[in-house]
């Protein structure tokens, strides 16, 4: 419902910026990613760049990555950067968007970027455990999740989960049971689904 009525008043002002932001937004959270990078598209041709800001970009850029544009998705990110290159979370995007795209090697660089910019910036962590997962080093795995799940916390339970989830399933998958259970306490504490989850994988260990 929202993103008709941004279209209706785009139809209305097809040449103010406003309308193609609710376009781009609203198509975000509904899902229909087509929908909201046409909204993208038309915002960012009729806005000054100094207008642009990194949450724009930010949205704009996890967008491409759904619809597997990610070269496209890496140059929003850079934008970020160039504003801001001491900021340590558009480098953790960057790596984020690499391991989506399987390039899991690149992923890491631009993660460990992101730690020299802050050592305990957990997000950055547990991107690189994706990365080494994805290349089948399975103990660099679990000791950056380790890491991540260490490190200062200001996140929700919900978002820390994310965390905990991926180290209880790699234990699964290199046979230590006693840690996988250890993890599914933890998860039990946090998100029900995601412990629902890993009480599976445990069961069907053999």
């Amino acid at each position: 419902a929202v993103l008709t009525s941004c279209n209706e008043w785009k139809d209305g002002a097809p040449e103010a910026s406003e309308p193609w932001y609710c376009i781009a937004m609203a198509g975000m959270y509904a899902k229909q990613y087509q929908e909201s990078q046409r909204g993208f598209e038309g915002y960012l041709q009729r806005v000054d760049y100094s207008e642009i800001s990194p949450d724009i970009l930010y949205s704009h850029s996890n967008v491409l990555v759904q619809l597997g544009k990610f070269d496209e998705a890496l140059r929003a990110v850079d934008e970020i950067i160039k504003m801001n290159g001491s900021d340590p979370v558009p480098w953790a995007q960057r790596g984020w968007i690499m391991v989506t795209a399987q390039r899991y090697r690149e992923a890491k660089f631009s993660c460990y970027r992101a730690l020299d910019l802050n050592i305990e910036y957990a997000e950055a962590w547990h991107i690189i455990g994706a990365a080494n997962r994805g290349l089948g080093r399975y103990q660099l795995a679990i000791e950056a999740y380790r890491l991540a799940v260490d490190m200062p916390q200001e996140n929700s339970n919900i978002r820390r989960s994310e965390y905990w989830f991926p180290l209880g399933e790699l234990y699964v998958i290199t046979g230590q049971r006693d840690k996988a259970e250890g993890v599914l306490e933890v998860l039990e504490t946090m998100d029900a689904e995601w412990a629902e989850a890993l009480r599976k994988l445990i069961a069907e260990m053999r």
